[in-house]
């Protein structure tokens, strides 16, 4: 039987925080230092935003579309 390899990628309670971009300084509200591994699978658990604002889920899209992961 063939085997397939899937990468999945779980991130959670971003809280429509940016990815930190710098390797000295990264930005205090950034749960994850960018760039993040690339996957096949990213799954996003936990809270998006902070409080549900429609622009908050835009920073979230935004950042999500930054990482390297078809689906």
């Amino acid at each position: 039987p063939s085997t397939v390899k899937t990468r999945v990628l779980i991130i959670s309670d971003t809280h429509n925080a940016p990815l930190s971009t710098k390797d000295d300084a990264p930005h205090p509200k950034a749960p994850f230092k960018s760039p993040l591994p690339s996957a096949d699978l990213l799954i996003h658990c936990g809270d998006l935003t902070m409080t549900g604002k429609l622009e908050e889920y835009h920073k979230t899209l935004d950042m999500l579309a930054e990482i390297d992961a078809p689906v």
